[in-house]
């Protein structure tokens, strides 16, 4: 069994010796757009509409001891999700 994390997602591999080559991939959450944890993007438009620092709100989450994103990472929401949504329901508002 491996496990990996991205942000605040855990991917969980697993073999079976009697299943063979064949494995079982476990996600603690879907994926949007087939590559980005719906979590991570959540948690961005969260501290996004909140006004808070993004950088305090990732300081508490680690200290916590929970899995996190980087500044940079959310940034990269930003620009590439949240700002075009907001954007687009704004214009059609």
């Amino acid at each position: 069994m491996a496990m990996k994390k991205s942000g605040t997602m855990v991917t969980v591999l697993q073999n079976c010796r009697k299943c063979g080559p064949q494995s079982h991939t476990w996600r603690s959450q879907p994926l949007v757009l087939g590559r980005y944890p719906a979590g991570n993007i959540l948690l961005s438009f969260g501290v996004l509409m909140a006004g808070a620092s993004v950088s305090k709100v990732l300081l508490v989450l680690r200290h916590m001891g929970l899995c996190v994103y980087t500044a940079r990472t959310y940034f990269l929401h930003q620009s590439k999700f949240l700002f075009p949504s907001i954007w687009s329901y704004w214009e059609s508002y």
